[in-house]
């Protein structure tokens, strides 16, 4: 995995994940004087996925892709978000799980095929499988 370092020139905030995290995600008070002073802006954000996720800023809350964002990042309670702010409305995103570690994601790989991650089996455990040492597998 690849480790992105802040960078401590850049404006930043870190936000643990509440309990109202699929529906909505304030930025911080303080740190909205960083930001253009106008309602409705739209922001880019950078995921370590190497996805961008295009939000909408409505006062402090980001509202439109943050539910897919929070899907996608597979985000649990009390997992941590660092931005780190690039300018004109970029935000770079490393994610944490409750432990403080950084979350790795794995990189789309653009030249194998969607289909060639799915599973081409399935195996099927049940408690005789276990006591007869046998397994039964299908193509389903």
């Amino acid at each position: 995995m690849k480790v992105r370092m802040i960078n401590q020139d850049r404006p930043h905030f870190i936000k643990p994940i509440n309990d109202d995290f699929g529906k909505e995600f304030l930025i911080p008070l303080k740190f909205m004087r960083h930001l253009e002073p106008t309602n409705d802006l739209t922001a880019l954000i950078r995921s370590p996925t190497s996805k961008n996720y295009y939000v909408r800023i409505d006062g402090r809350k980001i509202e439109n892709n943050w539910a897919q964002f929070a899907v996608d990042h597979d985000l649990h309670l009390h997992d941590i978000l660092m931005f780190e702010y690039t300018d004109n409305m970029i935000f770079k995103l490393m994610v944490f799980d409750s432990d403080g570690l950084a979350k790795e994601f794995r990189q789309p790989d653009e030249d194998v095929p969607k289909e060639a991650n799915k599973p081409k089996f399935k195996a099927i455990m049940t408690p005789s499988t276990l006591r007869d040492n046998r397994l039964v597998i299908t193509n389903k």
